[in-house]
């Protein structure tokens, strides 16, 4: 069933499976990827948070067993974050020098094929001299830094007349990024699934901390598709990441 979800998320969700059947007499992934079948299901409408609860208490013994990789991600987002300031400052002030402007649309369609990425994670004299080049023979700059709780993770994409640049902070993935990304998926999958078999809020998952709000629904009984907006990032999911494999959590239990 990863078509629906991450990988990671699959392995929780699997780990939890025959538990959660043995309990309630409910299958857990048919649950949460058909949640039109149970609404007139009164087991699943009676143990719907205590099916939810169960599976965060799970996510919670993961990332207490992850301490280390929890302490990782906070200096590489940290790392990320410092880094990103410095070159923020020093593209604004180069920008101004070089009458190249920098932009931060709401939204912009490129064709991505064009796209050479370069993923850095320190500023130095080589990345200040390939930042002029860049800068230099470029009509103008996208600035497409993302954000992961409170840490910007820079990114600038250099549009010139044939071959354009991505210049990207790396966001090394580990299992703390993992869970976090989980944690999201089934925050949204819970409250989709509430909402589809009876409840009238109307999910909306937020890609960058792991909640979801929720706004009234004007249909009923519609299944909603989680929005991954750009998953390069990932994050802006998201997530931006150096690598797409995500280890399965079982045996965490």
């Amino acid at each position: 069933m990863a078509e629906k979800w991450s990988d990671f998320t699959d392995g929780i969700l699997n780990d939890r499976s025959d538990e959660i059947n043995k309990k309630y007499g409910l299958n857990l992934i048919d649950l949460l990827s058909n949640p039109g079948n149970y609404t007139n299901n009164l087991a699943a409408k009676a143990n719907f948070d205590k099916i939810r609860n169960d599976i965060y208490g799970y996510l919670d013994q993961i990332e207490d067993s992850i301490k280390d990789e929890r302490d990782d991600l906070n200096k590489n987002l940290k790392n990320c974050d410092e880094v990103t300031s410095k070159i923020t400052s020093f593209l604004n002030d180069l920008s101004k020098k070089s009458n190249v402007p920098i932009i931060s649309p709401a939204n912009m369609r490129y064709n991505k094929d064009s796209v050479d990425t370069v993923y850095i994670n320190e500023f130095n004299d080589s990345i200040s001299l390939l930042l002029n080049k860049l800068v230099s023979s470029s009509t103008f700059i996208l600035d497409s830094t993302d954000k992961y709780d409170d840490y910007s993770i820079g990114e600038w994409i250099f549009f010139r007349d044939h071959k354009n640049y991505d210049v990207n902070l790396l966001l090394e993935g580990n299992t703390a990024l993992d869970l976090d990304s989980s944690r999201n998926e089934i925050n949204y999958l819970f409250a989709n699934a509430e909402f589809v078999i009876g409840i009238e809020e109307q999910p909306v998952q937020n890609q960058n901390t792991g909640t979801t709000d929720t706004k009234t629904a004007t249909e009923n009984n519609t299944e909603l598709t989680p929005n991954n907006t750009n998953s390069t990032n990932n994050p802006k999911n998201g997530v931006k990441t150096g690598s797409d494999g995500s280890a399965k959590p079982s045996g965490n239990s």
